[in-house]
């Protein structure tokens, strides 16, 4: 993409880091929802797959404070392991 972006004006707006966007890690997350999303387990509820997703809240808030919901803001993520851990699961 940043070849395509180098070579070819208008194609891929300068100003997007295609790295940041477009990255490896991102193509990781995005395809294990993907699988989470296709599992027939009922462990792998939307709320297991939004919560492994928080990653999401906080790339789109950019520089800002990310807008969690109540459940997401006060959760205390270190005690929380088993409710990140059933994502797994589904994989």
């Amino acid at each position: 993409m940043k070849a395509i972006q180098d070579q070819e004006k208008g194609v891929i707006p300068r100003q997007l880091n295609v790295f940041d966007d477009y990255g490896i890690s991102h193509s990781f997350r995005r395809g294990s929802t993907t699988v989470a999303l296709n599992a027939p387990n009922e462990l792998c509820s939307d709320e297991v797959i939004i919560r492994n997703n928080r990653w999401r809240t906080e790339d789109r808030a950019g520089s800002r404070q990310p807008a969690y919901n109540m459940l997401q803001l006060y959760t205390n993520t270190l005690e929380a392991l088993e409710a990140d851990l059933r994502f797994f699961s589904c994989l």
